[in-house]
């Protein structure tokens, strides 16, 4: 069964770009940085559709991630340097895609894993893929990316990405969200090392693989 170093390296880099995290139709800058953190979370998982975007740097790794969320499905990715995992949640099925550093966790032979699996899905199924699961469905991705390490204070008002908003800032990073309404627009890590973005156009659910293109891992041996 997989091993999970790469996937525990992913989780880490990726969720140590937040230092915390979301709704209301009222100004919510008067509310406490608690009230806002918990509003800016309900406001993220209530969205019809998120799209979570960006980059940054913790330690020596770099971390990009592309996730698309409607009410029911994920689709996308997350990187940390060379690995990188395709992400794909619906019908509460989870899968995945990776190359030979992924692969490799299967195994000494990460190439010829990647060869043999080729570019099929692998259903995330068991205690060994839960961590995948949590990145592909949208709510718990928020609630992992988006609770912070130590209590947020909030910082002074700013406009970001064209939005007011309200800052709630940790030791690691400012999370930007929207005053109307505390949706989260922007995350920036401290330091200045990179960004991520919260967006709500429409974005077409995921669909499910075909059968023919999902590879059964126990054809690995």
């Amino acid at each position: 069964m997989m091993r999970t170093r790469v996937l525990a390296v992913l989780a880490a880099a990726t969720f140590a770009l937040a230092g915390c995290g979301g709704g209301s139709d009222d100004d919510v800058s008067d509310l406490s940085a608690k009230e806002i953190l918990a509003k800016s979370k309900a406001a993220a998982k209530d969205a019809d559709s998120l799209t979570v975007e960006g980059e940054g740097q913790t330690g020596t790794t770099r971390i990009e991630v592309d996730m698309e969320f409607t009410d029911t499905t994920g689709e996308g990715s997350i990187s940390a340097d060379d690995a990188e995992i395709e992400l794909l949640s619906v019908d509460d099925k989870t899968y995945f895609k990776a190359g030979p550093e992924v692969y490799s966790q299967f195994g000494a032979n990460g190439d010829q894993i990647a060869r043999t699996i080729g570019d099929k899905w692998i259903l995330a199924s068991g205690d060994a893929f839960k961590q995948i699961v949590t990145f592909a469905n949208r709510d718990s991705f928020i609630d992992q990316l988006l609770t912070p390490d130590t209590t947020p204070t909030k910082t002074k008002g700013k406009k970001v990405e064209g939005v007011d908003c309200v800052g709630l800032t940790t030791k690691t990073g400012t999370l930007y969200v929207d005053r109307s309404d505390a949706r989260p627009i922007r995350l920036d890590p401290e330091g200045g090392s990179g960004k991520l973005t919260f967006d709500y156009d429409d974005v077409d659910p995921a669909k499910a693989p075909k059968a023919d293109d999902v590879f059964e891992l126990g054809a690995l041996g």
